[in-house]
């Protein structure tokens, strides 16, 4: 089953790919990797939108399509470091406060207990993964949500298991090494300085409403917007995993449902200035100065190299990524339905980059 859209917001259809050239890559993709289950791509150029997708969203169900919902797991971390710097530009939350300042004790204390330099880490450290903090999302913890699919999580029970791993990585701002337990500290953090929840203040400072995102929700602290498509069924190597509590990834290094479409128009807003009020802003997310390992990742954005071009967005695990090109000045986000098929969907994205250069 297939499903074909296209929108021509300002015409030039020449500078986006052949969208039967498109469709035909993404069944191919889909019908050589089945484990894939389903594939949806979506590309934006100077207003063009162009979403094609291949396969079921369910078992029996309707298609799968740019405009179903799914887990976008750590892309979550892209909408919270932006509402972070949005929040710092205003002077309201401080990039180099310590934790120790902004955070409740009880989230504190198992990370001091392990010997982590409280009062060192800051705002901005937690935002470029250089705090130095162990990873509770691990395989190990995977395996536990996996046998433990209805188990209601905390931020707390999450920073512990991290801070339980052993002593910091390195001394902060020394090394970059990915965390989600540092955007689960982030998300603490963004409610204490708001004193509102973390899915409200992220709604509100990216303003989802006035970006057009009509199918992006908090999973645990919202209702599924209305009139949209029923969620994707998800899988991890062919185990749905529906019954997952969404609290297993909720606090800021995931926790966001989103079509491949909203995640598209979301990155190419954040891009394309549409986001922050200063462009000196977007410059900080995307260059992060002081990052250790800027090759790697920057502020709540990866940096990619896709056919020899620059790219800035995220990944998540459950197999959905969306990217920006700026070489190019184009946006594509993406979609499988079990993330053994991430490769296949980044190959394919990387095809199209390749597409739209030549």
């Amino acid at each position: 089953m297939t499903f074909l859209i296209l929108v021509l917001a300002t015409g030039c259809v020449a500078r986006t790919p052949a969208p039967d050239a498109l469709q035909q890559r993404v069944d191919t993709a889909l019908r050589d990797n089945p484990s894939c289950v389903a594939l949806a791509l979506v590309v934006i150029r100077e207003g063009d939108v162009l979403g094609v997708a291949a396969g079921p969203a369910s078992p029996g169900g309707p298609a799968f399509t740019i405009h179903t919902p799914l887990r976008i797991a750590s892309n979550t971390k892209t909408y919270v470091a932006a509402a972070t710097l949005r929040l710092a530009a205003r002077g309201d939350v401080d990039l180099d406060a310590s934790i120790s300042s902004a955070l409740d004790p009880r989230l504190l204390a198992p990370l001091q207990d392990a010997g982590y330099a409280i009062d060192d880490i800051t705002i901005r450290q937690l935002l470029m993964h250089s705090a130095g903090l162990r990873d509770h999302a691990d395989e190990e913890y995977v395996a536990r949500v996996m046998g433990e699919a209805s188990r209601v999580w905390t931020p707390e029970e999450q920073v512990a298991i991290a801070a339980a791993k052993g002593a910091p990585l390195g001394a902060p701002g020394a090394i970059h090494r990915y965390s989600d337990t540092g955007y689960v500290l982030l998300g603490c953090i963004l409610e204490r300085a708001t004193g509102t929840t973390l899915a409200t203040v992220v709604r509100d400072e990216l303003d989802f409403e006035g970006l057009g995102l009509q199918a992006t929700w908090w999973e645990i602290s919202e209702h599924s917007p209305h009139g949209i498509p029923a969620r994707a069924t998800q899988f991890l190597e062919g185990h749905a995993i529906d019954g997952i509590h969404g609290s297993a990834d909720a606090f800021g290094g995931g926790g966001l449902m989103a079509s491949v479409a909203d995640m598209a128009q979301f990155t190419d807003a954040l891009f394309g200035g549409r986001v922050f009020d200063h462009e000196a802003t977007l410059a900080l997310m995307r260059d992060a100065p002081g990052q250790p390992d800027p090759e790697r990742y920057r502020m709540g954005v990866s940096r990619w190299i896709l056919a020899d071009h620059e790219a800035f967005g995220h990944s998540g695990f459950w197999g959905t990524i969306a990217l920006h090109v700026p070489g190019l000045d184009v946006t594509i986000a993406a979609a499988v339905l079990d993330p053994t098929g991430f490769d296949v969907m980044v190959d394919l994205v990387a095809e199209t980059v390749k597409t739209l250069s030549e």
